[in-house]
């Protein structure tokens, strides 16, 4: 018989399991329960300590208490109500940038109020009573408080929020004295000017607050009341009319465009360029002339009616192709601003020939605006004919 071969037996290993931890017993365990847990100990906790009604009832009455010492005005400037906001002749778009204030309170340096962490909100003790009826006139006059309140603006010490807030209702009275006069006006330029449309005060007027984003001068308000009269109101790209009501004789009336962009400059110049003819037929007109003087000379900022002298008129000649110190038409193209201006004393303003003072200037002024407005945007051969 055949030996029988025995084969090796295979060893088996032994392989030793880690023990579990107890994170995975937690991890087996049903979820939920702690969120349940948490849940009744909150409510218990809620039930455990109550507020009592006497103490909710006298918070509330604090807070409303609060509330009624508290002014806070609205944010729209047709209501004409104060705000903190940035806006010409400037500009009224631009988005506000509200400057960081500390939570502490500081004193107003006007009387009766003071202000808190909230930029929005001011705390007033004693508003100031508005006009009376006696003080107030019919529309199509400008009323004394109007330019009262407008010279206490240009005082350092009054013109701040807290101070407005506190003669709110003057101010409201004031600017709807300012709007009632815009909108009987209006009538009046249309009829001198036919290219203007006839609007409501709320497109013409121009906001108290001046646009600081830019400007180291932070005074918050202007010290004058303002309107444009144009094909699209106030705003808009094409020339106007600009009313400005300050005291001190410092009030106008003006037509013409006030810092044009990049692209209207350049079209202003190059029509003048191929034709200059219409403009200088405008201003050495003789009804334009005997209201805003010769257009000659440099005069002084306070004494400019004539186009000529604004602020931002080139020393040398513009950077353009074939213009050079000999082009005839230098005097012009050195040009950014293109108005003329007429000033009234105070007693004219408050009078009742103010207004038609304003279309006098106005019927002068408006070949000057039409011309500028077809230079803008020229009309077609076939508009013309029209």
């Amino acid at each position: 018989m055949a030996a029988r071969t025995s084969r090796p037996r295979s060893k088996k290993l032994k392989t030793k399991h880690a023990p579990t931890s107890n994170s995975e017993d937690e991890d087996k365990k049903p979820i939920g329960r702690p969120a349940r847990r948490a849940k009744k100990k909150v409510v218990a906790k809620k039930e455990e300590s109550p507020a009592s009604a006497s103490s909710l009832s006298s918070a509330e009455s604090d807070a409303k208490k609060a509330q009624e010492k508290e002014f806070i005005p609205s944010d729209d400037p047709d209501e004409g109500s104060p705000e903190l906001d940035s806006d010409h002749i400037d500009s009224d778009d631009g988005d506000d940038v509200p400057a960081k204030t500390k939570s502490k309170k500081r004193k107003s340096t006007a009387t009766g109020g003071s202000t808190t962490g909230n930029p929005k909100s001011v705390v007033v003790k004693n508003i100031a009573p508005g006009p009376t009826k006696d003080q107030l006139v019919s529309p199509g006059l400008i009323a004394g408080f109007t330019m009262d309140l407008l010279e206490n603006l240009a005082k350092p010490e009054c013109n701040d929020r807290e101070w407005l807030i506190v003669n709110d209702n003057t101010y409201r009275k004031a600017l709807e004295n300012w709007k009632d006069f815009v909108d009987l006006l209006c009538p009046k330029i249309v009829e001198c000017d036919w290219t203007i449309p006839q609007l409501p005060a709320k497109d013409l007027v121009y906001r108290l607050h001046r646009d600081v984003r830019f400007s180291s001068d932070k005074t918050p308000y202007k010290k004058y009341f303002s309107a444009g009269f144009s094909r699209t109101g106030r705003k808009g790209p094409w020339a106007l009319y600009y009313l400005q009501i300050e005291p001190g004789d410092k009030s106008l009336v003006a037509g013409g465009i006030w810092c044009p962009d990049k692209n209207q400059l350049a079209t202003i110049r190059n029509s003048i360029m191929r034709n200059p003819k219409p403009l200088r037929d405008v201003i050495n007109h003789k009804e334009f002339t005997e209201m805003f003087g010769k257009p000659s000379g440099k005069p002084g900022p306070s004494e400019r009616k004539n186009i000529f002298g604004h602020k931002d008129e080139l020393k040398n000649c513009p950077k353009m192709n074939g213009v050079d110190k000999s082009h005839p038409d230098l005097d012009l193209l050195k040009l950014r601003s293109i108005a003329a201006t007429k000033s009234f004393p105070d007693e004219v303003v408050m009078s009742s020939s103010f207004m038609d003072e304003i279309a006098k200037a106005v019927k002068a002024l408006s070949p000057l605006v039409q011309c500028l407005n077809e230079m803008i945007l020229p009309q077609s051969d076939d508009e013309e004919e029209a």
